[in-house]
């Protein structure tokens, strides 16, 4: 799920229903990102959009999707954002 925060910064979440590896336990994961690093990752994320063809001017949150998912495909998000130094704050909860 996407959302935007009151500070200009942007939440990016998921969560996976009734996981094997943790007995049937769900797990939920958290990306929180800054203003200053939202706007990096829409510049880096539109850039290579646009370098295989994109023409649409997309909003983040379609940039997003469109890289990773809706379900965000961790490690590609993760990877993605460490490679173009985007900061992020990562939050895991198994409930």
């Amino acid at each position: 799920m996407f959302k935007r925060l009151e500070d200009g910064g942007i939440s990016l979440s998921y969560e996976d229903y009734n996981v094997e590896a943790f007995g049937g336990a769900d797990y939920e994961v958290i990306y929180t990102l800054t203003m200053e690093e939202s706007n990096k990752l829409y510049d880096n994320l539109d850039k290579e959009y646009r370098s295989k063809g994109g023409k649409n001017n997309l909003y983040l949150q379609d940039l997003i999707y469109d890289k990773f998912g809706e379900r965000l495909e961790k490690m590609s998000f993760a990877k993605f954002c460490d490679e173009n130094g985007i900061k992020y704050k990562l939050n895991t909860f198994v409930h």
